[in-house]
């Protein structure tokens, strides 16, 4: 019999935990304190080292639903082309996400390249946040591979982000493909990991052992690219690197 793969025992053993802590808290914990604010700031800043960046804004029709960076808006406050209000989540996130979810979204360019960063803040429920390789499927990619990279910071080590290349249509079509590439972490309670299982194991340890629910931050960064994979992973991880002292809380 084939053993079980590390994913499976990893998720396993999360299950294992998360039982531990709904019994801790039933038993001698029955409140558990929920943290009122992220380890994330929800605020991106105008520029990131020479990148600049824009708002990011969609129209909230599901006949329209087009995104608007603030520059094509100028001083407008509804959808150009149909004249529905906007908003900063696209249509389907805010019908898939909690209400008190929170997410702030730039668009930021530099020269003929643009990232589009955004940041999702838990609420009450912990289903503001899912795993990023669910979604892109649901939007039609292939995913051709994903890996965890240490992203080198000035002043402390290394951080470990995840890194996701895939691609819509086929490259031997007459429509060629479309290539994205995925870099994200999660940050919340004092930790930072690249793994969806690393940050539900932190979840019911802070839930169990401390009685806390911490509100999770999950920062990512998507960019199209036509060029060298490892070319496009560079200026991905460079972003990365001036971003995250802009983005992260002081430790208290």
């Amino acid at each position: 019999m084939k053993p079980p793969s590390r994913e499976i025992c990893l998720a396993a053993v999360v299950g294992l935990l998360l039982l531990a802590a709904l019994g801790s808290r039933l038993v001698r914990n029955p409140a558990v304190a929920a943290a009122d604010e992220g380890d994330v700031t929800m605020a991106l800043p105008e520029a990131v080292g020479d990148w600049r960046g824009e708002d990011v804004v969609y129209c909230q029709s599901d006949q329209c639903a087009r995104p608007f960076t603030a520059g094509e808006l100028a001083s407008r406050s509804d959808c150009p082309v149909c004249g529905n209000k906007l908003g900063a989540m696209a249509l389907g996130e805010r019908n898939l996400l909690p209400g008190d979810t929170r997410l702030v979204r730039k668009l930021y360019k530099r020269g003929g390249f643009a990232m589009n960063v955004t940041i999702v803040l838990s609420g009450s429920e912990q289903r503001s946040i899912h795993r990023p390789q669910h979604c892109l499927p649901a939007q039609g990619y292939v995913i051709e591979r994903g890996g965890v990279r240490r992203v080198p910071m000035d002043g402390r080590d290394p951080l470990e982000v995840m890194f996701v290349r895939a691609r819509k249509g086929d490259s031997d079509g007459e429509g060629g493909s479309r290539r994205k590439l995925l870099a994200y972490w999660f940050a919340g309670g004092g930790h930072e990991v690249a793994g969806h299982f690393s940050r539900l194991w932190w979840m019911a340890w802070d839930n169990l052992a401390k009685g806390v629910r911490s509100r999770w931050a999950y920062v990512s960064i998507q960019t199209d690219y036509n060029g060298p994979a490892d070319e496009a992973q560079q200026r991905v991880s460079e972003l990365i690197r001036l971003l995250y002292p802009l983005v992260r809380r002081p430790a208290k």
